[in-house]
């Protein structure tokens, strides 16, 4: 007969009910055991719990959320620590704000001062309200408004200080406030206030000195709109030639220097990208005739030139004037090249405004350029400026302004002023002299004294000679000419977070012209439809915002947020991170020169996009990039240097990427049909082989 050997499966066997067969004789320790551990379970966790409340209840410093913030901050002062739980340096300041909190804690009932934080995880919405660009934020409130920031050092002793010196001036201010009620008649009198016999307006400027100085604004606004109507005024010799003409080392000087831009091509006789477009390139310098010169130069041969202008590969274009390079970023094709050439021969137009108007104005812009100038800003200048101007990216500066306001910068002028969205600080250039510093703000480091046997105090002259060098150099490094605003803008060129494009992805993904090594970048990518909500791009900002001061760095690695139109770009995001419309909003992360993206948690589950996955996410691939260890989470190898270059973005911009997606397409349904045959064959022999051994127990199933 067929019998059922089948060995018992592991664990119990239940019967119908489900009650265990086990021996009977079991059932009563085993039920023992399982109210004793349950028992302890219970007593450990309501002691746990009880801990917990006690050491809550403790603690000096308060948890403030969205619920109770308004309401706990309208009355006293508040010192308040807005936090993010995965933020390193929220972690090293804990312990030491929670010191500051218990020295302090007898203040609430004298002062009414408290010592508060806020999880910035939990209340998005209440960070975001209180402008929180970064982790951790020390903001101190009183009366319900925000009066000044903490930026201090994170010591114990400095948070105390602090707070000591705040607490003394609201009580002084209150003091004031109770003075000046009391003297409420005086002052709403017409009379003039004298104040130990000085004049109280005597720190106003006078109607005479105002209408002077705008006057001197006036004078300088003229003499700089003409300079730039004179600058942009063409000659004969711009497009003269009418054809591609080839450039030499001997002739490249002579011949670009003085007959306005040039459209120039580096290129390689053996390369074929560059034989291929050749015959555009002709067609585009024929339709350029006296608009703009057209040249090529053979890298092979000017080795120097190449060098000179930081020729990477080839084809390489790039808009020449006054030996000043601005690169060609977009898709090789005639209609957009055309574009690129005639948006050279439109001056940018440069916006006069006074200091106020730029705090506003800088706003509506994602890159601000300002020149600062003063009564002696020279013409020349005013032309470097504007030469240097001509040679930032589509795409990067979006504002371009001029000012002769004092208020605008402290400092020697001509000056320039970037602003980039995002990021709290404007950067200036060149740096404001530690003399031209207000006093509140210039500390001066420790002076080395060298003392001579008569007392007096002299300068070895080692020392003298290289502080001589030193300031040579300094000089050298921050001379207003066109080359040094070119390098110092075209660093600053971009927002904290900007859009991932055909003209930048070059340099966004891979880091070509940016700072950092390629190999220790990561690249959080929000791939968004705009036309949907702000909500995730807001989240990408305010990543990115907590790692400003530190520099845009993790684990000693680049970190760069970017955000991808997933609609216009949909080809690209589907092949690079294998994102399509109907994921939309998605984020990964990108390693670039690995050729790898993170696209999945841990669980294999797309990454959520939340501030905290996020986080999560870019500390563990940051830390893998960083030590080459394996981290919870887990990459995709995506193959081929064009997708770690961004040059799929730049295909799927000229519509080229329709030749690979459907070879890809092709090649992915020649491989499942080998594999359905295959998989069809070894079903049927498994099939055949299985019947037969049911066919042979048939057979014996009475012996």
């Amino acid at each position: 007969m067929f019998r059922n050997d089948q060995p018992r499966r592991f664990g119990p066997l239940r019967n119908e009910r489900g009650v265990d067969n086990g021996p009977a004789s079991m059932a009563p320790t085993s039920n023992w055991i399982a109210r004793a551990v349950w028992t302890m379970f219970l007593l450990v966790a309501t002691s746990l719990a009880l801990l917990s409340v006690v050491h809550a209840e403790s603690s000096a410093v308060i948890t403030l959320t969205a619920a109770n913030f308004d309401k706990s901050v309208a009355s006293g002062t508040w010192f308040v620590d807005f936090y993010a739980p995965w933020c390193p340096h929220c972690k090293q300041l804990a312990p030491k704000y929670e010191e500051m909190a218990d020295t302090v804690a007898p203040w609430r009932k004298s002062k009414q001062f408290y010592v508060a934080k806020v999880d910035c995880v939990d209340n998005e919405a209440l960070c975001r309200r209180h402008e929180v660009d970064g982790f951790p934020t020390l903001y101190l409130f009183h009366g319900g408004h925000r009066t000044d920031e903490y930026k201090g050092d994170r010591t114990t002793k400095a948070l105390l200080d602090y707070v000591t010196t705040a607490t003394a001036k609201i009580e002084v201010n209150a003091a004031k406030a109770a003075a000046q009620a009391a003297d409420s008649v005086l002052n709403d009198s017409p009379h003039e206030v004298h104040q130990g016999g000085k004049h109280a307006m005597h720190d106003f400027p006078s109607e005479a000195h105002s209408a002077a100085l705008d006057a001197a604004l006036a004078a300088k606004a003229e003499e700089f709109q003409a300079v730039a109507a004179d600058r942009a005024a063409r000659t004969s010799t711009w497009g003269q030639y009418g054809r591609v003409v080839e450039l030499t080392g001997d002739n490249f000087e002579e011949m670009t220097s003085k007959s306005g831009p040039w459209l120039v091509m580096f290129y390689a006789a053996w390369s074929k990208q560059s034989q291929a477009f050749l015959s555009i390139y002709e067609a585009v310098g024929r339709k350029l005739a006296g608009k703009i010169n057209v040249g090529r130069i053979n890298a092979d041969v000017e080795v120097e030139l190449a060098s000179r202008f930081f020729v990477r590969g080839y084809p390489t274009i790039k808009l020449v004037r006054r030996g000043i390079a601005r690169d060609y970023r977009g898709p090789r094709t005639q209609d957009a090249l055309l574009e690129f050439a005639h948006a050279a021969l439109i001056p940018r137009p440069v916006q006069m405004v006074t200091a106020a108007e730029f705090h506003r104005m800088r706003a509506e812009h994602d890159v601000a350029v300002v020149l600062a100038m003063d009564a002696h800003t020279t013409p020349e200048a005013m032309r470097v400026f504007l030469d240097s101007a001509d040679t930032w990216s589509v795409g990067g500066t979006t504002g371009l302004f001029a000012s002769a306001d004092p208020g605008i910068t402290p400092g020697e002028r001509p000056a320039i002023l970037v602003a980039r969205r995002g990021f709290p600080e404007t950067d200036r250039f060149p740096p404001v002299a530690p003399a031209d510093r207000p006093a509140d703000e210039y500390k001066p480091g420790p002076q080395k004294a060298f003392v001579l046997p008569d007392g007096e105090d002299a300068v070895d002259e080692l020392e003298q000679e290289a502080r001589e060098r030193a300031k040579r150099e300094q000089a050298q490094r921050f001379a207003f000419t066109a080359p040094r605003i070119v390098e110092f803008v075209r660093a600053r060129r971009y927002p904290l977070v900007p859009e991932l494009t055909a003209a930048n992805a070059l340099e966004l993904m891979d880091g070509v012209d940016l700072d950092g090594p390629r190999a220790r970048r990561v690249v959080v990518v929000g791939v968004l439809d705009p036309a949907h909500s702000d909500a995730e791009r807001d989240i990408l900002h305010r990543l990115a915002e907590s790692l400003v001061h530190q520099g845009l760095q993790m684990h000693g690695v680049d970190v760069r947020f970017v955000w991808l139109n997933g609609a216009q770009y949909a080809a690209y995001a589907q092949r690079m991170f294998d994102v399509t419309p109907a994921d939309l909003p998605r984020v990964v992360l990108a390693v670039p020169a690995k050729d790898m993206v993170y696209r999945t948690n841990p669980d294999g589950k797309p990454l959520a996009f939340k501030t905290a996955e996020i986080a999560k996410a870019l500390d563990d691939v940051a830390h893998q990039v960083a030590t080459r260890e394996r981290g919870q989470y887990r990459g995709t190898y995506v193959p081929g240097s064009r997708a770690q270059r961004g040059e799929w973005l730049v295909a799927a911009a000229d519509g080229e990427l329709i030749g690979p997606i459907a070879a890809a397409v092709l090649g992915v349904l020649g491989i499942g049909a080998v594999g359905w045959w295959v998989w069809r064959a070894t079903t049927e022999r498994s099939v055949s082989t299985t019947t037969g051994e049911y066919r042979h127990v048939a057979a014996h199933k009475d012996d």
